[in-house]
C-alpha cells in the first residue's frame, strides 16, 4: 500500500488532487529504483472484480489512467 501524503511537494500536491478527484482509489506515494513515484489501487469494490494498481511519477499519465479504468469514462 502506497505511504500516506501529508506534505506540499509537487508529487505530494498531485497525490492529494487525485485523490480528491479519484474516490474509488488509494492513492500515495511509493518509492521505486528511480526515486518516487504516485501509486493508485483501486479499492475493492463489488461490482468490479480484479485489482488495478498504477505507478508512475508523471501525475497526468496517473490522471489519464485513472480516467481509462473508471467505470463513468473507460
Amino acid at each position: 500500500m502506497p505511504a500516506a501524503v501529508t506534505g506540499g511537494e509537487p508529487l505530494e500536491r498531485a497525490a492529494l488532487a487525485l485523490e480528491a478527484e479519484f474516490r474509488e482509489y488509494h492513492i500515495g506515494i511509493c518509492r521505486t529504483r528511480d526515486g518516487r513515484a504516485l501509486a493508485a489501487v483501486r479499492a475493492v469494490l463489488a461490482d468490479r472484480p480484479g485489482t488495478c494498481v498504477v505507478i508512475t511519477p508523471d501525475a497526468d499519465e496517473m490522471r489519464r489512467a485513472l480516467q481509462e479504468d473508471s467505470p463513468d469514462t473507460g
